[in-house]
């Protein structure tokens, strides 16, 4: 394979590194669940403000804590035609330093969570849009197809093509970081497949765990308390064209007005 797409390659996904756990979808109306369904009460409050301390992960699930720490305010939470739209201002501190702009919507009666922008973690050329990143209405481990636009780039004159779905994997819970409590949460999957549109050969799939808390009780954080990617591992036939380790932004203390 052209030594200069590999590498050319390994940058964009490395890129992934630098742009995970910024903000920046196809939209759905809300209607009323089906029957028997458990949506979650998801309450971000204008005036939150969480911290998160960052791990990196081996290709053996080994983790450590590296220099990079984020503050996250919900400036605004409006009730907009039914939607519950949270802009956060996230200022990360350590070997990267940045101020970016997170925004999620949340629609109550139809059980559904988006990260706007979502999939230009994994391709930062791509148009921001609404990603529905877990739909409380369908039952647990239930896949959905995530529409994104573009779902192609070409590098070095090959053409890589992306999959993407998402599901509710499962209802579970952690430890913060800094303040040792235990926070109430449903971990979601959004997966990128990815692979070479010609020839088609397939390369890999790339992870993204959202850990959504919800109001469980009266202290229970909600949002995004917990954003994962997982180690990379991409191949072309017997060619690694990627090892690369993951990262995790994980909940360490939380203010809720």
């Amino acid at each position: 394979m052209n030594t200069l797409f590999l590498k050319s390659f390994t940058v964009l996904v490395i890129s992934l590194l630098i742009y995970a756990f910024i903000g920046c979808g196809e939209e759905s109306n809300p209607g009323n669940p089906p029957p028997n369904v458990n949506i979650p009460d998801i309450d971000i409050r204008q005036g939150s403000v969480y911290t998160y301390t960052y791990d990196t992960i081996d290709q053996n699930n080994n983790t450590y804590r590296i220099n990079r720490n984020s503050r996250d305010s919900v400036m605004i939470s409006a009730l907009i035609n039914n939607s519950r739209v949270s802009s956060i201002r996230s200022v990360t501190t350590g070997d990267i330093s940045s101020i970016d702009t997170i925004i999620v919507i949340w629609e109550p009666q139809s059980g559904k969570f988006y990260h706007f922008g979502a999939f230009r973690i994994i391709n930062p050329g791509s148009q921001p849009t609404q990603d529905l990143i877990a739909d409380f209405s369908v039952p647990l481990g239930t896949s959905w197809n995530v529409p994104v636009n573009p779902d192609s780039l070409v590098i070095e004159g090959f053409t890589i093509k992306f999959s993407v779905s998402a599901k509710v994997a499962e209802q579970t819970s952690f430890t913060t970081t800094g303040s040792n409590q235990q926070v109430q949460c449903y971990r979601t999957e959004f997966k990128a497949d990815v692979r070479l549109a010609n020839p088609i050969i397939t390369l890999g799939s790339i992870y993204f765990d959202y850990y959504i808390g919800y109001k469980s009780s009266a202290t229970n954080p909600s949002g995004i308390v917990r954003l994962r990617l997982r180690p990379i591992n991409l191949t072309f036939g017997s060619i690694t064209i990627l090892r690369q380790a993951g990262i995790d932004r994980v909940l360490s203390t939380y203010f809720i007005p």
